[in-house]
C-alpha cells in the first residue's frame, strides 16, 4: 500500500477534531495542542504511518490508538516517536536507539508472553545474514 497525503492529512483532521488543534508542520512531524495546553510533537513520515495502517486498521485504527497514547501519555514526556511498528512515548524527538543486540548479532524472535514475563509460546526463530 502506498500512503498519499490525503490519508497523512485525515489523521491530522481527527486528531485535531479530538484535541484543541494538530498541525502538520512537516512530512515527519505532527504537533497536537491537547486541551488544556500540552503540546506532543508526533515524529511519523509515511513510511512509518503505512507500518501503522498496517498493524491499527487503516485511518480509525491508527487515530485511536494515537488518542490513547496521546491521553495516557507519561507527564514526563512530550513527543511520541515510532519504534518498530508503534508510536511510543519519549521526551526529546530522536528516533528510539538501534534494536541491533550488542553482540553484534541481529535476530530475534516472535513470542507470546505470559502475565509473570515468561514465553509461554514461541513463533519462529530468525538470524539476519546481510
Amino acid at each position: 500500500m502506498e500512503v498519499f497525503g490525503d490519508e497523512r492529512a485525515e489523521v491530522v483532521r481527527r486528531l485535531g477534531a479530538w484535541a484543541e488543534s494538530a498541525v502538520a508542520v512537516s512530512d515527519d512531524r505532527i504537533v497536537v495542542t491537547m486541551t488544556g495546553g500540552r503540546i506532543v510533537e508526533i515524529v511519523m513520515n509515511d513510511e512509518d504511518l503505512e507500518e501503522l495502517f498496517t498493524g491499527w486498521g487503516y485511518i480509525d485504527g491508527v487515530v485511536a490508538e494515537t488518542q490513547r497514547l496521546l491521553a495516557t501519555m507519561p507527564v514526563d514526556c512530550n513527543c511520541l516517536v515510532m519504534d518498530q511498528y508503534c508510536l511510543v512515548p519519549r521526551r526529546t524527538p530522536e528516533p528510539v536507539a538501534d534494536w541491533a543486540r550488542p553482540s553484534g548479532v541481529v535476530g530475534g524472535e516472535w513470542v507470546v508472553l505470559g502475565k509473570d514475563g515468561e514465553v509461554v509460546s514461541r513463533f519462529a526463530d530468525w538470524q539476519d545474514k546481510d
